[in-house]
């Protein structure tokens, strides 16, 4: 499967290096994205809008050649879901769906509480990082039924 990590608000691709190992060890073809402007703490960030940063995405899915898995963390969570409604007939499943956090994702028979609050400690968007290593998502599948 092709996966497509969107970071969050001030943060690059290197946000998702814990896990993109992981992902790749089980085959998975993966792509942890630096949106426009994010590409460091001086890049100028100007000209950079919100559908420039969704571009960004929906050029990344167009270059899959699988069924893609879209990540979200924080504001890239929004991001996705545009991109989602860009190319619904691409993305097989995005995390998370709209309203949840990555706690209601968080699968009750595969991790333990103790573990849920290890991964708050840690922050955010090592949450997502640690439960996608985890394989601990619950397959979410779009509206088209991919």
């Amino acid at each position: 499967m092709d996966v497509v990590l969107v970071p969050g608000a001030w943060l690059d691709g290197s946000s998702w290096d814990a896990v993109v190992p992981l992902l790749e060890a089980e085959g998975h073809r993966v792509q942890a994205l630096t949106l426009p402007g994010m590409e460091g703490k001086d890049a100028d960030r100007s000209g950079v809008r919100l559908a420039d940063q969704v571009a960004a995405v929906v050029a990344a899915i167009d270059t899959c050649t699988g069924p893609v898995l879209l990540v979200g963390h924080s504001i890239g969570s929004g991001i996705a879901h545009q991109a989602l409604n860009a190319r619904p007939d691409r993305v097989a499943r995005i995390v998370p769906r709209v309203g949840q956090s990555i706690v209601d994702r968080l699968h009750p028979r595969r991790v333990r509480i103790s573990q849920v609050r290890h991964l708050h400690r840690r922050g955010l968007a090592r949450q997502y990082q640690q439960a996608i290593a985890l394989g601990a998502f619950r397959e979410h599948r779009t509206d088209r039924g991919h």
